[in-house]
């Protein structure tokens, strides 16, 4: 019907696989994959969107209709003071989509980049350099008002105007819902990610997990370029990781 519902659990549902919906009162089909004919086998690729689910900061003020959690178009923002939350890809890209029209900051909670990939890196220190993006590194978010933030450096505290707050610092992991369908995790830890293969397989055999939900990527790109592998594998086709490559 085109609106989005809480999933319950992976179940067959005659050739394929759906999601059978647990938490609506009544089981219906959400998604049923593709069957790849070539090997006559099916695909069980988990899509559930971890962005539905977005880590919180925990902070006066987060709870602001200004306050985001993602960008869905670039253009709609010029000359305006925006404040995006978060060192990792996702937040790079955002501040740097923004930057040429807008007085952009960047919050990032560690003394430098580490979990960006480097091009992205490089990109977001030459906009610094260019004065194009202000970057607080060892900036910790403490509130949030309706015209500015309120970040805590090393040695002081500054207020930075923000008209618009997005903050991107990753999702929490449906770590209920992969458990309900079977797939073990490393660990106890809430945050811990499934336990998969090279290719991306969990211990169920014909399910796999990719993006941000395997831990390895939090981007849309990297759940398209993951799931274009596992269906490449599947067919019996050699496919150099995108991500990985150089």
């Amino acid at each position: 019907d085109g609106t989005l519902h809480p999933t319950g659990k992976i179940g067959r549902f005659g050739p394929g696989t759906g999601i059978r919906d647990t938490q609506m009162g009544c089981p219906k089909v959400r998604w049923v994959p593709h069957r790849v004919s070539p090997i006559g086998k099916d695909i069980h690729t988990d899509c559930t969107p971890p962005e539905g689910n977005p880590r919180k900061l925990r902070i006066p003020g987060e709870d602001l209709p200004h306050v985001l959690t993602r960008l869905t178009d670039p253009a709609l923002y010029s000359g305006q003071d925006i404040v995006v939350v978060g060192g990792g890809d996702s937040a790079i890209e955002v501040a740097a989509a923004l930057a040429d029209r807008n007085r952009v900051t960047m919050a990032v909670r560690t003394p430098e980049f580490i979990r960006a990939k480097d091009a992205l890196e490089r990109h977001a220190l030459e906009l610094a350099t260019k004065k194009e993006l202000t970057i607080h590194f060892n900036a910790i978010v403490e509130s949030i008002d309706p015209t500015f933030v309120t970040l805590k450096l090393s040695s002081s505290t500054i207020k930075v105007r923000a008209g618009v707050v997005i903050v991107k610092i990753g999702a929490l992991p449906p770590r209920r819902f992969l458990e309900n369908c079977g797939v073990k995790f490393a660990g106890p830890e809430p945050l811990g990610v499934p336990v998969l293969g090279a290719g991306y397989d969990t211990n169920i055999p014909g399910l796999f997990v990719v993006g941000a939900a395997s831990g390895r990527g939090d981007l849309i790109k990297h759940a398209v370029n993951q799931g274009y592998e596992v269906v490449e594998q599947m067919c019996g086709r050699a496919v150099e990781p995108v991500d990985e490559a150089p």
